[in-house]
């Protein structure tokens, strides 16, 4: 499974990595909406998992789900618990609530993959900064 990560915060986005790597998880990371859409357009996962502290960090969801390939391809959106309602209006597939468990990201993302099927690039893991 191809995971791409869409976090600022450098330490926030390795834990995420390390979580996604140990559940059999490829990944990509990017640090900025650009870089991620590069990625998303160029590597196509299966799954993009962006981290949003505000609304204005849901313009990227709503970017790739524009897109036609983004239609078939699954986002998550992980925040403060008031972005929710927001969160599911950027077009989102899913959101998960900040927070120090990080078994619901897991469960998220397990959940659209299983719909999705993807299929496996077969690479190792990519940081892109």
């Amino acid at each position: 499974m191809l995971v791409l990560i869409v976090d600022s915060d450098p330490d926030r986005s390795k834990g995420t990595d390390r979580l996604l790597q140990r559940a059999g998880g490829v990944t990509l990371t990017a640090a900025d909406p650009r870089t991620a859409m590069l990625l998303f357009v160029r590597r196509e996962p299966a799954v993009s998992v962006l981290q949003a502290s505000s609304e204005r960090d849901l313009g990227l969801c709503r970017d790739m789900k524009a897109l036609k390939a983004g239609r078939r391809r699954a986002v998550i959106i992980c925040g403060p618990r008031e972005l929710r309602a927001v969160a599911f209006e950027s077009g989102c597939d899913a959101f998960v609530a900040e927070g120090p468990d990080p078994l619901p990201l897991l469960r998220a993302v397990r959940r659209l993959l299983t719909v999705a099927r993807p299929a496996s690039s077969g690479h190792g893991i990519e940081v892109v900064a």
